[in-house]
């Protein structure tokens, strides 16, 4: 590949392309990628509902500091 030299501009040649490296993800890898991406996206929904009903977030979080998991009848209570 040929350098550019700013005192001549730049060069007219196209640089070497490398190969694309795939990368194989494991089923572990992929399940921490979703776990990740899902608290992401409920915190993002947390900070709404903060915004929107203070409330009623408030009764969600001390829901989940008694350990229950808030969400439509019938849901898991663990």
């Amino acid at each position: 590949m040929k350098e550019a030299q700013p005192e001549k501009g730049l060069t007219t040649e196209s640089p070497t392309e490398t190969p694309a490296q795939t990368t194989e993800l494991s089923d572990e890898d992929n399940r921490q990628i979703t776990v990740i991406t899902l608290m992401r996206i409920y915190d993002m929904l947390g900070a709404i509902l903060t915004h929107l009903d203070e409330d009623q977030a408030n009764a969600i979080l001390a829901r989940h500091s008694e350990g229950g998991l808030v969400g439509p009848l019938p849901y898991l209570n663990i």
